[in-house]
């Protein structure tokens, strides 16, 4: 599936995933242990996830990844990469995996956000939400739409 993008297009979906991380974790201003542990987690259980995209670009080594591609992510240019990820998909795969992957990053996003949080209260916090909103709007997906379905659920309920 890398043959069908250029150089640039790959390197850029290739920090998607880092992007997730990036404006979730960061949404309350302190990236913490459990939601590192938890893209390390979802990272480990790529390979029961249906979209072969994700497949290819979640890291075998998140915390290599983290350490080398968060501090190059850009905060300034987030939206406009992520909508970049959005058209190259739209453009170069089928629409059935471009909608995969996208759930998937969501999916991503979510189970970032409910790694963290205290006892008694709700995981996600108001910015996280807010962030994975912002996050599916980006790259055209209506999250409202998404979590009336089992999607997320389904894919959440493969990690190990």
């Amino acid at each position: 599936m890398k043959e069908l993008f250029s150089e640039q297009e790959w390197d850029l979906l290739l920090k998607a995933p880092a992007i997730v991380l990036a404006m979730v974790a960061l949404a309350d201003r302190v990236v913490d242990k459990k939601e590192l542990e938890a893209f390390s987690k979802f990272c480990s259980s790529k390979s029961m996830f249906k979209s072969e995209l994700i497949k290819l670009l979640l890291p075998d080594e998140p915390k290599k990844y983290i350490d080398e591609t968060l501090p190059k992510i850009d905060k300034q240019l987030i939206k406009e990469n992520l909508k970049e990820v959005d058209l190259t998909l739209d453009l170069k795969v089928n629409p059935t995996e471009s909608k995969a992957f996208k759930h998937h990053l969501i999916a991503l996003g979510v189970y970032i956000a409910n790694a963290s949080g205290k006892l008694f209260h709700h995981n996600i916090s108001e910015q996280e939400d807010e962030a994975i909103n912002k996050f599916a709007k980006y790259i055209d997906i209506d999250v409202a739409q998404l979590f009336k379905t089992t999607l997320v659920d389904e894919i959440l309920q493969k990690i190990n």
